[in-house]
């Protein structure tokens, strides 16, 4: 099933992605579904400080976002080895998190 969305991008970054589609001969909204499978599949990692702009990166003091990176690669690699506690519902992790 497809549902909508809304997605927002700087006006450049559409133009480029818009170009990339044509130039390769899919949509745009291929293109986009393309790069969500390729993330969810783990065969694309854009970490944070790969995407980040100026003005965000301006939002953070020197180093977060790059700390924050590295935080995201060793929480995905403890969960490919299946050492993080994981929960079917967020009663689940509130239950276990207040012993209940």
């Amino acid at each position: 099933m497809k549902i909508s969305t809304t997605v927002r991008f700087d006006a450049k970054a559409k133009k480029a992605l818009q170009e990339l589609a044509e130039r390769i001969g899919i949509s745009f909204s291929d293109l986009l579904n393309m790069f969500g499978h390729a993330v969810e599949q783990g065969k694309l990692y854009a970490g944070v400080t790969q995407i980040h702009t100026e003005e965000s990166a301006a939002k953070y003091p020197p180093g977060y976002l790059e700390e924050l990176d590295k935080e995201v690669i060793e929480m995905e690699r403890l969960h490919a080895q299946g050492k993080l506690k994981t929960y079917s519902s967020a009663k689940e992790l509130f239950d276990d998190i207040l012993d209940r």
